[in-house]
């Protein structure tokens, strides 16, 4: 495993993935949090959730329209 991470070929391929495992994850999070802020500002829940929805956006810093 040591003469693994010794090649420099082994070093650049894991670095890479690595960068692009960190700016795929932060991408999703992005949209995770474009879409929750979109839910809340819209309403776009079962109206029988309403209150529970409205709640937790308040909760957690979304604008409520």
């Amino acid at each position: 495993m040591r003469n693994f991470f010794a090649s420099a070929p082994a070093v650049f391929i894991s670095t890479t993935l690595l960068a692009l495992a960190t700016i795929g994850t932060g991408a999703v999070v992005n949209s995770l949090e474009t879409a929750t802020a979109n839910q809340c500002a819209n309403h776009l829940w079962p109206a029988d959730a309403h209150d529970v929805h409205i709640e937790w956006c308040l909760d957690n810093g979304f604008e409520v329209r």
